[in-house]
């Protein structure tokens, strides 16, 4: 891991945050799901936290997001709507546990994940590369198999 040991060092990631968060893109919806992303200090705790579980393979639930996160970063209806808007949005898929029904694990869409990685791409300052193995990279079945 490299390490930050200079002013230019911080500059240079404070730099590629600062694009990755301001930069427009060619790809109307990747700046849509940016835009969603991005919407307040909520939806970018949530993602960051949301991504964060799903690319460790242990997605979450609504509940452990806001029980994680409320009341610090808003309310529990908060994070409700912020959710259900993502499904509309065709940002998340709400995966059924097989044992238990009612628990549904959110899943994001493959297109939110592609522009996440590009997304974090910028922060990085690198490129995505151009043969991701997708099918390794992105699995919706969650851990209540």
């Amino acid at each position: 891991m490299k390490k930050i040991i200079t002013k230019q060092d911080c500059a240079l990631k404070t730099r590629n945050i600062f694009d990755g968060i301001t930069k427009s893109e060619s790809n109307p919806d990747h700046e849509a799901a940016r835009s969603f992303f991005l919407k307040s200090v909520q939806t970018r705790v949530a993602m960051l936290y949301i991504m964060a579980k799903f690319l460790e393979d242990n997605p979450v639930t609504a509940s452990n997001v806001y029980n994680r996160l409320h009341p610090k970063f808003g309310s529990k209806s908060s994070f409700v709507t912020f959710i259900s808007l993502g499904q509309k949005k065709g940002y998340f898929i709400l995966n059924p546990c097989k044992k238990d029904g009612r628990k549904k694990y959110i899943i994001p869409s493959l297109a939110f994940t592609k522009h996440w990685f590009v997304f974090i791409a910028k922060f990085e300052g690198v490129p995505v590369s151009t043969n991701m193995d997708w099918d390794k990279i992105y699995n919706t079945s969650c851990c209540c198999e």
